[in-house]
């Protein structure tokens, strides 16, 4: 199976450990909720955070397959409350 690597931008310090999720609508719902999270730093600063889609997971091979240049996929700054 294919799977899809994404990590958390921080803006002011650098990307935060990569995830693994099915595709890019559980990894947008999966940040939206850590960034609506009101003990999290990243409740209070929004516009500091960026879901990004770095790459592609093999779960047959275990090949990791990076992207030509990584995607955005969500930016905290539109996540509503």
């Amino acid at each position: 199976m294919i799977l899809s690597m994404y990590a958390i931008q921080d803006l002011k310090s650098g990307f935060l450990t990569p995830t693994v999720e099915t595709n890019d609508a559980v990894a947008k719902r999966n940040f939206e909720y850590a960034i609506q999270n009101s003990s999290t730093i990243m409740f209070s600063h929004q516009g500091d955070f960026r879901l990004m889609r770095l790459a592609s997971y093999d779960t047959e091979t275990g090949r990791i397959i990076p992207l030509d240049l990584i995607e955005l996929v969500c930016d905290g700054k539109d996540v509503l409350l």
